[in-house]
């Protein structure tokens, strides 16, 4: 079976139907070795006449070469058919197929390792932003203004790294993390003023909570130290600050007054007691733009489903979604809910 040995780096190789034995496809000779070496690449797909056509996994391209089915070696220099082609992930299936007399089908496209923002509409309209360049985006959260966003991105060979953008300007600001601060970045709430952005840094089994400036792209003012997992989802317009926490083996959700952060003990299950204290898990809290819901994601009936809980009744929360239902936000004006 011609398969994909996931590394890094990624090569071709074999696997033995049954026992699953795994052998390397070598070059022959390349890189100045008698012996040759893994030949890097992946998706391999064999063409009758001795071919071997491969994708390679950080170009989106499509390569041939000579290839000894008997020896599993190449016989060849590789060469460049065509690039262009879609990919499923950073290093999943390639849109492509080839028959046994060489004929090829593919999906031209960048690929779901990269994307472009896009503004999209109730109504079906959708907006390209072409000023950002396509990306490997992750998690993101739109400033209350809706004039910045605050993203996490990866590169082709695995950097990650949290970028501000200034929706209308087209700009970005990479944020440049204290090489002084031991751990790693990641995305958490606008304020209220949509100038500044609560952030979260983790070092081991430790959480750091911190304001910043994303128009200067570095700087923190920590606001809460202490041990354990926690995320901050929102900061309400009364400065209440929903977050998901991870304490011992209970995923609930949580709040907590900004101005009171800085006061509250390093645990976070005595920093941070729970919301509602379903079973289950409970994650990505958020108050209706009028303050009355809290809509959030659970599994305390089953699948994660998306729910609506009214603040001040103790009825219990009102399933919105059928057949699961991911993360869920509000629309500013609160008269509808994406999930």
């Amino acid at each position: 079976l011609l398969a994909t040995c996931y590394g890094p780096p990624f090569t071709v190789c074999l696997l033995s139907p049954g026992t699953m034995e795994q052998r390397s496809v070598m070059t022959s000779g390349a890189a100045g070795s008698p012996e040759g070496v893994p030949l890097g690449g992946s998706n391999p797909r064999y063409v009758e006449g001795g071919y071997l056509v491969y994708s390679d996994p950080e170009e989106n391209s499509v390569l041939g070469v000579r290839f000894d089915p008997e020896r599993l070696e190449t016989l060849s220099e590789p060469v460049e058919l065509f690039r262009g082609v879609r990919r499923e992930g950073m290093h999943g299936a390639l849109q492509m197929d080839v028959s046994q007399r060489g004929d090829m089908v593919y999906a031209p496209g960048l690929g779901a390792i990269r994307g472009r923002l896009v503004w999209a509409g109730l109504e079906g309209t959708r907006d390209t932003l072409y000023a950002f360049s396509p990306r490997l985006y992750g998690d993101s959260r739109l400033s209350p203004d809706g004039r910045r966003l605050v993203i996490r991105a990866t590169s082709d060979v695995g950097e990650r790294e949290v970028l501000f953008m200034d929706l209308e300007r087209g700009e970005t600001t990479p944020w440049v993390q204290d090489p002084s601060a031991p751990g790693n970045t990641a995305i958490g709430a606008w304020l209220p003023d949509s100038e500044r952005a609560l952030l979260r840094r983790v070092d081991g089994d430790t959480t750091v909570l911190f304001i910043t400036d994303p128009r200067r792209g570095s700087g923190e003012n920590e606001v809460w130290r202490g041990k354990g997992y926690l995320m901050p989802w929102q900061v309400t317009s009364d400065s209440i600050v929903l977050l998901s926490v991870l304490a011992e083996d209970r995923f609930y959700n949580a709040r907590a007054t900004l101005d009171d952060l800085s006061s509250l003990p390093p645990d976070v299950e005595q920093a941070f007691p729970p919301l509602l204290n379903l079973p289950g898990i409970e994650v990505f809290p958020s108050y209706s733009p009028n303050g009355r819901w809290l809509l959030f994601t659970s599994d305390h009936q089953g699948p994660f489903e998306a729910y609506v809980q009214r603040v001040d009744s103790d009825e219990p929360p009102r399933r919105l979604s059928r057949g699961e239902g991911g993360i869920a936000r509000w629309t500013p004006t609160g008269d509808a809910i994406y999930f």
